[in-house]
């Protein structure tokens, strides 16, 4: 290591030199130069004729300094020169006893890595001293001083020259290189530093945020700096310089520097002709925009606005003229028209939160009048509204964002009637049909809604109809022109084949085709008038709107062939939403405009249950027999009053008619013609159900329209509710008949199966599962009654015959009322059934390991069928769920799902109410109990069918004094206004309580019916919780859907469910940490495998509490882990913790505290936890 006062040619390891001619040094005094190949560089600079008042300023960026000079022996030469690093002086000497070129005079170290200000002079004394070079840090460097000449940028620091045009001056003087006298300066960076540079200046002042600073004079020199701050926030910061004015030329303003990779920014109020780089910009015409209100395009007079049209809205009112968007990235600029009448009251909401802004000012063109910096690059929702005069030009983000329409979806899963998808179309060569691609994706700029006759850009699909599952989506726009029919049709578009469209990435195709059009002004069942002029897409357009479909340029081309001639197609558009045309299939004037059809790829997915060592499914026994009457043969049961119904009632039956459009008697108490003591009759008549009342002097009836099929089992019923009498074929109603008799009661007929009681009108087929009710079912009823067998026990029933006999005279009522029926034949059994399900077993498919042949042929097709009762019946206590899927698009979101039992589901929010008052409100649900409140839940309220009582929002409150759906639905529009009184929201909470799997308790809809005006269906956020989460098969709805990889995942979330079913437990956690963020990470411990998705010993992991309710009394755990895990648990929030097992029920009843947490113990490196459930009840 060199020491002070040897000769040091070259730094050492971990410096480096700087040589005095380095700009960045400021010498004043009197300097002179000496040439000697001794010097570093060759020469050296000393003050001249000894000057006593020479001094060299420099700064520089690192911890230590050496000085580098010339060491002489003589009494001349400075033994005291002085330096100053920092404010902190210091001297050092330059005599020697000989004399040194390259001689290390000082040193310095241990300094702070900064910037350091560093001066050396011969402080008032005339003796000489040399200046050679510095040695600093190897990392250092010089920096300009404030006062220094700084001809171009630092490293670092970018320039930022005096004639950028974001830069505003008051008055634009401008000479050569410089603005002179400008009276204000004034612009916009972003960075934490900046530095002027003048080549002259007096007077001037800086204001940086508000904050002012004074600058250093200069005269006359190019480039100064005479101002730099270094330790700004890393932000936008806005910088005025107030001038000298007048023509002195004492402001002399040259350029200045900032971060690197800082930027200059266009003043907010200043105008922006252009996006910035890194920006991109959308024009008011861009097809994202949705207007709402009173917007118009202008373009008379608005030549300086950006394309040259602006969008105008002459008396704005809030929220009722609104422009939506949305859009990517974290930042966003509006620019608008500013004029002196324009509003003083521009309102934008990003994501709800709402600020203001005005454009009321001096006239300006493509001003910019907004600016926002979000704090995440995601997508955000923006609304533009206000009041007054709004001229609205365009919108800048950032370049790799993306502006989407409100409407917008960019995956065809999330595709609805009224959203729309972006796609891209290519033509190469003029009159033929391009590729479409990219569907979802931002690919090109929109195509002219005129059409180019070689398109390449993007245009949207509108979906206009979900047919049966098929997405039928309608281009916006006319996609190409000059293009023919009779091309169109060649490729497959015309003529319905359809051009295929690749529009996802699982390789699942749309179909390409043309819409109809009508073949006359008469007709209007076509797809142009019922989609383009006459729907509003569920309220997500005005029907018809040129500003949605761009059909005012040129008509489409439609695959529906006019009147006038069959070489003539009808064209739509071309003016006006309803114009009709027609055009040669040879000629290329009209447009091209695609319908697109997607059918969405089946899903297959096949279940199986593994009970031990055997894989089982579970099937339906198949029912045995029925009887084939044959129209000679018949069954009669005896008179019972429990079959003398005079009110509501249900007559269903199975038949399988042996010829068309027979007519006969299925289930009858019912004379000639229906006289004397006749009472009701479900028959056949020519082929079509009808049923019948009589009471006693007048018959009603009501016919069917559908004409049963032969050969074919059919499922058809008559219901009487109240005095309207209905029939049903296979479940769905198929007539009406209202204000009909009533049956009578004390009719003396027996009842007969196959033909009437008199013994007219035999019946010729066969007939199975006949019922008979004293109530009137619902369509859900009778469709469930379709499907699966009766017990016998249900409420209501007065009669049922299953005909599993097979054999004999005698057919068993099953019902309580034993109307057992006398079959006149025995010859009549056959061994043909109705498909009406039996009773349950589990079949063995095979032996454990499951094979993919035991999905194929013995695979079930869902877990509905599978209720507690079948979990119980298997061998093993810890069964398992196999699935095999052929879905690859794997996304696992659901780590947690809960079996509730008694809970109240709270709102998160309130529900407007329609302006126009309600007339009345929906509840579409089963099995709760509901509580409204319009004071934002603090005071909840029940209608106890007389008056709206208070009623406390806890589990005992609700149950208690809560309404049914049925009562909720039945309050009228005053029942309602006396409970919403000037209110404009309210909110609806929940209560629900399951006792088995087989309870339905759901609550998925609400729907307002506004006085006369209109209907709404609000989303209600609040209900998290439907009728398919509470089964087995909806809980495992979303799980289903994983392929084999995800196999071990599914099957323990699966497991975990129906251990917690076989021992009847209500809340269920399941983790299988697809994350760690399921876990309370203060406690946990064990390491998370972030590859294989479980935690690693050795080491703990803790649950977060969860909050149980105080009737608990068992807890279940179960966990897919090493064998040599422990588990323990907490009922106090680990307040104290107890020894616990897996896979047994623990006894909890006698534990204190409701904060269930569950510990689980890795001893070893090698122990491991892939997932972990708990339940308890």
């Amino acid at each position: 290591m060199a020491t002070i006062g040897q000769t040091l040619t070259a730094p050492e390891t971990g410096w480096k030199r700087i040589d005095n001619t380095d700009s960045k040094f400021v010498l004043s005094g009197s300097w002179g130069s000496s040439t000697n190949e001794g010097h570093y560089g060759g020469s050296g600079l000393y003050n001249g004729s000894a000057n006593a008042n020479a001094k060299v300023s420099f700064r520089f960026y690192g911890t230590k300094i050496r000085w580098i000079g010339y060491n002489s022996n003589t009494e001349d030469y400075h033994e005291s020169v002085k330096i100053t690093i920092d404010g902190i002086s210091e001297t050092f000497s330059s005599v020697g006893g000989s004399t040194l070129f390259q001689a290390l005079q000082y040193e310095k170290n241990g300094l702070p890595l900064g910037f350091h200000t560093v001066e050396v002079s011969a402080d008032s004394i005339a003796k000489y001293f040399y200046f050679d070079a510095i040695d600093i840090d190897e990392g250092g460097y010089l920096t300009v001083l404030i006062g220094g000449q700084l001809t171009s940028p630092e490293a670092g620091w970018k320039r930022i020259e005096n004639n950028d045009p974001l830069i505003q001056y008051a008055a634009n003087r401008v000479s050569s290189d410089i603005n002179y006298n400008a009276g204000t300066i004034k612009f916009r960076f972003s960075g934490s530093k900046l530095r002027l540079l003048y080549n002259y200046n007096v007077f001037d002042v800086l204001d940086i945020d508000g904050v002012e600073y004074e600058l250093l004079p200069a005269a006359n020199e190019s480039n100064k700096v005479v101002f730099e701050i270094l330790d700004l926030t890393d932000s936008n910061h806005v910088a005025t310089i107030t001038t000298h004015t007048g023509s002195d030329w004492y402001s002399q303003f040259n350029a200045f520097d900032i971060d690197g990779d800082g930027s200059i920014l266009p003043l907010i109020g200043g105008a922006l002709t252009a996006p910035q780089d890194g920006w991109k910009r959308y024009d008011d015409q861009y097809p994202g925009f949705k207007y709402k209100g009173s917007w118009t395009a202008n373009s008379a007079g608005d030549t300086g606005a950006y394309k040259g049209v602006t969008r105008v809205c002459n008396n704005a009112s809030v929220d009722t003229d609104v422009i939506s968007f949305r859009f990517t990235g974290d930042r966003i600029r509006i620019i608008a028209k500013t004029n002196t009448k324009h509003s003083n009251n521009v309102i934008v909401r990003i994501d709800g939160v709402e600020e203001v802004f005005s454009i009321r000012d001096t006239l300006m063109q493509q001003r910019l009048a907004y600016e926002k910096t979000l704090s995440d690059s995601n997508e955000h929702v923006v609304e533009i509204t206000g009041t007054g005069l709004i001229v609205f030009d365009a919108v800048d983000i950032k370049a790799d964002g993306r502006l989407l329409h409100p409407d917008e979806a960019t995956d065809v899963a999330n595709l609805e009637v009224g959203k729309r998808i972006r796609c891209n179309y290519v033509v190469t060569t003029s009159g033929t049909v391009g590729a479409f691609s990219n569907l979802g994706k931002e690919t090109g700029d929109f195509l002219a809604p005129s059409g180019p006759s070689v398109p390449n850009g993007d245009f949207y699909f509108i979906m206009v109809e979900d047919w049966n599952g098929k997405k039928i989506l309608i281009a916006d726009r006319n996609i190409q022109t000059n293009i023919t029919w009779n091309e169109l049709n060649s490729s497959g578009v015309a003529s319905g084949s359809g051009v295929k469209a690749l529009v996802s990435d699982n390789g699942s195709e749309g179909t390409v085709r043309l819409m109809t059009g009508g073949n006359s002004s008469a007709n209007k069942d076509n797809q142009w008038d019922i989609y383009i002029v006459n729907s509003s897409l569920n309220g997500a357009i005005t029907a018809g709107d040129n500003n949605v479909w761009n059909y005012g340029v040129y008509g489409s081309w439609t695959s529906t062939t006019h009147n006038n001639s069959a070489t003539y197609r009808t064209l739509r558009g071309g003016g006006t939403v309803t114009a009709m045309g027609a055009s040669a299939t040879s000629s290329a004037a009209p447009g091209f405009r695609p319908v697109l059809e997607i059918e969405p790829p089946p899903i297959i997915q096949k279940f199986l249950i593994q009970d031990g060592e055997e894989i089982k499914r579970l099937v339906f026994a198949e029912n045995q027999s029925s009887v084939n009457l044959a129209g000679s043969q018949y069954v009669e049961a005896p008179l019972s009053n429990s079959l003398n119904i005079g009110g509501d009632f249900t007559l269903q039956a199975w038949v399988k008619l042996n010829a068309s459009g027979i007519s006969g008697s299925v289930i009858s108490k019912w004379g000639a013609a229906g006289l004397g003591n006749a009472s009701y009759l479900l028959t056949i008549t020519e082929g079509k159900v009808q049923g019948a009342t009589h009471n006693g002097f007048r018959t009603s009836s009501v016919a069917g329209a559908t004409l049963l099929p032969v050969n074919t089992w059919v499922n058809i019923a008559v219901v009487l509710q109240g005095t309207a009498l209905s029939v049903y074929v296979n479940g769905v109603i198929d007539g009406v008949q209202n204000n009909v008799v009533l049956p009578q009661a004390a009719s003396n007929y027996k009842l007969n199966l196959g033909r009437e009681s008199s013994g007219l009108n035999l019946f010729n087929g066969f007939i199975d599962e006949v019922s008979i009710w004293t109530r009137a079912l619902s369509p859900d009823e009778i469709k469930r009654n379709s499907e699966v067998l009766l017990t016998g026990k249900e409420v209501g029933l007065a009669a049922y015959w299953d005909f599993e006999e097979g054999e004999g005279m005698t057919i068993a009522d099953k019902s309580d009322n034993h109307n057992d029926g006398h079959l006149t034949s025995s010859s009549v059994w056959v061994a043909d059934a109705s498909p009406v399900k039996g009773d349950k077993f589990w079949k063995v498919v095979g032996a454990t390991p499951a094979a993919k042949d035991y999905f194929d042929l013995d695979g079930m097709d869902d877990l509905e069928i599978i209720k507690n009762e079948d979990i119980l019946s298997l061998t093993s206590s810890t069964p398992k769920v196999l699935v095999w899927t052929d879905y690859t698009e794997v996304n696992p979101v659901l780590n947690t799902v809960a079996l509730p039992k008694e809970k109240i589901i709270m709102p998160v929010g309130d529900i407007e109410i329609p302006e126009e008052g309600i007339n009345s409100i929906n509840l579409n649900a089963t099995g709760i109990k509901a509580i409204a409140s319009i004071d934002q839940g603090q005071t909840w309220k029940a209608w106890d069918g007389s008056s709206w009582i208070t009623v406390t929002p806890d589990a005992p409150g609700v149950k208690t004094s809560g309404m049914t759906p049925e009562i909720f639905n039945s309050l009228n529009s005053d029942q309602w206004s006396m409970l919403i009184q000037s209110s404009d929201t309210i909110r609806f909470a929940y209560y629900l309580e399951m006792e088995s799997l087989q309870d339905e308790v759901y609550a998925d809809e609400i729907s307002f019916t506004a006085n006369a005006v209109t209907t709404v269906t609000p989303y209600i956020e609040s209900i998290k919780v439907t009728y398919d989460e509470l089964t087995i098969k909806g809980r495992l709805e979303d799980l289903e859907r994983i392929n084999t990889i995800n196999m071990a995942k599914l099957n323990f979330k699966s497991n975990a469910l129906l251990v917690s079913e076989k021992y009847s437990l209500y809340d269920l956690v399941i983790d299988t940490f697809e994350t760690n963020g399921g876990i309370d990470a203060s406690l946990t411990t064990a390491n998370y495998d972030t590859i294989n998705k479980r935690y690693n010993g050795s080491g703990v992991i803790v649950t977060p509490y969860e909050e149980v309710n105080s009737y608990r009394k068992q807890l279940l755990i179960v966990a897919d882990a090493t064998s040599d895990v422990q588990v323990a648990y907490s009922m106090n929030d680990g307040g104290t913790w107890k020894t616990g097992a897996l896979n047994t029920l623990i006894d909890i009843s006698n534990d204190t505290g409701n904060k269930l947490k569950i510990k689980v113990t890795l001893p070893a490196a090698g122990s491991n936890i892939t997932a972990l459930a708990y339940s308890w009840a």
